[in-house]
């Protein structure tokens, strides 16, 4: 036997506990390191998911406060107030269709007066509501008909829609027909908005918005320092300013 593996003239003596003790911190050194590659992507995902919603509800706020100056030449400087008056009025035009132009709304012991879009609510679901597609059957109902063609000295005929009738100067309806099509429709969830949009995450502070004469209409975070939590003992939630939309154009883009 080769006399390196020999200690004073020995074999050494195998020990098991030692190879069970390195397999134990070999194994343990394993998941330290996958915990490390983990748990600091869990916190980035998590950062980012608020600074989504942050970033959101900015935009919710500036689409109300645009409906809201659309109808009263003004903007709201309370972001809550303004989601509470836009969703009333769209809520109003619901229940009454009569409900647009020149009207008065009370709320919260206060009136308010407003020059109210017709059909508010289909243009207020339209820009909030959660829009789908379902492949339906559509119906259509084709007329024949014929147009004087002043070029070719003669008449042309036509196939035109039932909703493009009244657009064509046509001189004779030759006939009618129904043919059914397929077609992708869109619909629209029903959303309401909620004071919650007017709150920035995880602090109990409303959304800034700034205007002036001089100055677009601005939606501000209102964090100005850099949040921060504890997170897996190890690492940290970290949080700071989401920027800002002014005039429509947001400062992330």
């Amino acid at each position: 036997m080769n006399e390196k593996f020999l200690v004073n003239g020995a074999i050494p003596e195998y020990k098991p506990g030692l190879g069970r003790f390195l397999n134990i911190v070999a194994f343990v050194l394993m998941a330290v390191l996958i915990l490390v590659i983990i748990l600091p992507t869990l916190v980035w995902e998590e950062e980012e998911a608020i600074q989504n919603l942050s970033r959101k509800r900015m935009s919710i706020i500036y689409k109300v406060e645009d409906f809201y100056h659309k109808m009263s030449d003004n903007y709201n400087e309370d972001p809550e107030m303004a989601i509470k008056i836009v969703s009333a009025l769209r809520d109003s035009t619901v229940a009454d269709s009569n409900f647009h132009g020149k009207q008065l709304l009370n709320l919260d012991g206060k009136t308010y007066e407003f020059d109210v879009m017709k059909d508010l609510f289909k243009s207020f679901d339209t820009t909030f509501a959660i829009s789908y597609s379902l492949k339906d059957t559509v119906i259509d109902t084709l007329y024949r008909v014929t147009r004087w063609n002043e070029s070719l000295r003669g008449f042309d005929t036509l196939s035109v829609s039932s909703t493009a009738l009244s657009s064509v100067d046509a001189d004779t309806v030759l006939g009618m027909e129904t043919v059914a099509r397929p077609a992708t429709l869109t619909y629209y969830n029903q959303y309401y908005l909620t004071s919650e949009f007017a709150y920035r995450p995880l602090i109990d502070k409303k959304y800034i918005v700034e205007f002036s004469d001089e100055e677009p209409i601005t939606i501000k975070d209102p964090i100005d320092f850099t949040y921060e939590e504890p997170r897996y003992v190890f690492f940290s939630f970290q949080d700071s300013s989401h920027g800002f939309i002014r005039n429509g154009e947001p400062s992330w883009k």
